[in-house]
């Protein structure tokens, strides 16, 4: 069985250029990680994947029962692509980074449009 992760600190560099993260050990031993702060976007990413995929797993498992309301979206062509470039949550800890075909785009977008349509004459849930 894995060591399980009682407590998580981190230390920044005085230069800002590595973050120092400190995970206690149910144990009472330290594991660090030091990166350089490039990189956090990267781990934030993967870790905001595994996230994901764990609760695809859970939900597999349990019912679904709640959900999260989305704070804000952009879209954007790829620059150099036939694809459209597609942010979730920005600037928050479940940011989603996504690219798809022009297609898939048109796909999704007439689906949102159409499930839309239907929950507009529903009453409204209470977001809290």
């Amino acid at each position: 069985m894995p060591d399980l992760i009682t407590q998580f600190n981190h230390i920044v560099s005085e230069d800002a250029s590595t973050v120092t993260m400190i995970f206690q050990r149910q144990t009472g031993d330290e594991l660090a990680i030091t990166v350089p702060s490039e990189h956090l976007s990267f781990m934030i990413t993967a870790l905001s994947t595994a996230q994901q995929e764990v609760r695809g797993k859970r939900a597999a498992v349990e019912e679904q029962t709640s959900y999260r309301q989305l704070k804000n979206w952009a879209a954007a062509p790829h620059p150099d692509l036939d694809a459209v470039l597609l942010l979730l949550d920005r600037d928050t800890p479940f940011q989603a980074n996504y690219a798809m075909d022009s297609k898939a785009a048109e796909d999704l977008g007439t689906a949102l449009m159409s499930k839309s349509r239907v929950a507009k004459g529903r009453p409204k849930p209470n977001w809290s």
